[in-house]
């Protein structure tokens, strides 16, 4: 009667234990991938990020969908995780709210790409900082522009664009 006693422990132990690695770790990881993803495609489409005007349509159009897919991809890998709160906290991921806003930022970076606004550049910088932000991606203090300087220049380019 022990032995199978302790064979059912172990049997519980171990599905247990599957469970969890299939229900909360794995989508974990893939949520971690797709933030990773995100940092190597900024710096894959890095140069038609900063250079949207001299960038081919086809190039626009590459970086704009895998942009999307991102997006796309962060909003079904956070849907993934059960008790994303709990979860996420734990494995010192960033809060859902940040996610979602790491994702329509890199929507809104695929559609300035096509903009004729003057501050069509600021726009992109302003929305890939952001998303590097919230999903807690690190960025050299001497690649950001900051925030205020941004801001500036987006309100010169909207005041300039309307005159």
């Amino acid at each position: 009667m022990q032995v199978f006693q302790t064979v059912l422990s172990g049997v519980v132990v171990f599905v247990i234990g599957q469970v969890f690695l299939k229900m909360v770790l794995e989508p974990i990881n893939k949520l971690k991938q797709t933030i990773g993803a995100v940092a190597h495609a900024y710096l894959v489409h890095a140069p038609v990020l900063y250079n949207p005007d001299v960038a081919s349509q086809e190039q626009k159009t590459e970086t704009a969908n895998q942009l999307r897919i991102l997006s796309g991809q962060l909003h079904a890998d956070v849907s993934l995780v059960p008790g994303y709160k709990v979860f996420g906290r734990m494995f010192f991921l960033p809060t859902e709210t940040k996610i979602y806003e790491a994702a329509q930022s890199l929507i809104a970076i695929g559609n300035w790409m096509y903009s004729t606004n003057a501050g069509k550049l600021d726009h992109i910088i302003k929305n890939w900082q952001r998303a590097a932000d919230n999903l807690d991606l690190y960025m050299a203090p001497g690649d950001r522009v900051p925030d205020d300087l941004l801001n500036e220049s987006i309100r010169n380019s909207l005041v300039g664009g309307r005159s």
